[in-house]
């Protein structure tokens, strides 16, 4: 949901496409974040769990960075395209 609604975004040609589409991407974000964060817990022992949701938590916001520096150097269409296909892999 994330990603489509992403790549879908950068072809809005309306306030309100815009604003749907950046609602949709963020309850997909929440999903996968969530999603993310549960499988890691449940598939390290009690010891380890703390760690590596942090290290979740950690690698998002050196996504973050990223995602200001695709921002800082291509247009705003290019860069929802950009970020939705590298949040693919």
């Amino acid at each position: 949901m994330y990603s489509l609604a992403n790549i879908l975004n950068a072809f809005v040609t309306t306030q309100g496409q815009y604003e749907l589409l950046r609602f949709l991407a963020g309850v997909g974000l929440a999903g996968e974040l969530g999603a993310a964060v549960t499988m890691v817990a449940e598939s390290l022992n009690k010891d380890d769990r703390g760690y590596a949701t942090t290290l979740v938590a950690t690698l998002g916001m050196v996504g973050s960075l990223c995602a200001a520096l695709v921002g800082k150097y291509f247009a705003w269409n290019i860069a929802n395209i950009t970020g939705s296909k590298i949040k693919k892999f």
